[in-house]
């Protein structure tokens, strides 16, 4: 009786325990073309702190500590829907705009996703490379190397919001 109470006990724990875990596992990152969908807002302290993270010198931080000022003045927000469809909105000094389109996963892998960008105005990038940090943490830029070069080498940080 005592072994039956110690097997059933032991079965329901692991029947908990891998109910709780993610396809694949614990450290399975899941199709992150799905975890895309939803509501990401820009984090501007990331950006500020990788931006400075890959300055050459203590003159170019000190240059990107003053920039960083106006990084955080921008409020940045998208919405990724499962239909395809996507919204950005822009706040900034007081001033706002809204652009819808649409989006498609054109390449994932394990940490990032490729997505093709139609009708999301007319400076945002055709391609673009989002780069997965952790689960509620993406980083995003240009795909193409000619838009890099036209943009710069602008990496923006997103913090999930829903």
């Amino acid at each position: 009786m005592f072994k039956k109470m110690i097997a059933v006990l032991f079965m329901g724990v692991f029947a908990v325990s891998m109910g709780c875990q993610r396809p694949g596992g614990n450290n399975a990152k899941g199709d992150r073309a799905d975890q895309l969908i939803g509501q990401w807002e820009i984090d501007s302290e990331a950006m500020v702190e990788s931006m400075i993270a890959q300055a050459k010198d203590e003159k170019e931080k000190e240059r990107l500590r003053k920039e960083a000022e106006f990084a955080t003045a921008m409020k940045i927000s998208f919405e990724f829907k499962k239909d395809g469809s996507a919204e950005m909105n822009q706040e900034m000094f007081g001033k706002s705009r809204t652009e819808s389109g649409t989006y498609k996963v054109e390449s994932k892998n394990e940490d990032t996703v490729t997505i093709s960008v139609q009708d999301m105005g007319k400076n945002a990038p055709k391609k673009v490379l989002i780069r997965f940090m952790s689960d509620n943490q993406i980083k995003m830029e240009a795909a193409d190397e000619a838009e890099k070069k036209k943009m710069g080498p602008v990496a923006m940080m997103f913090k999930r919001v829903s």
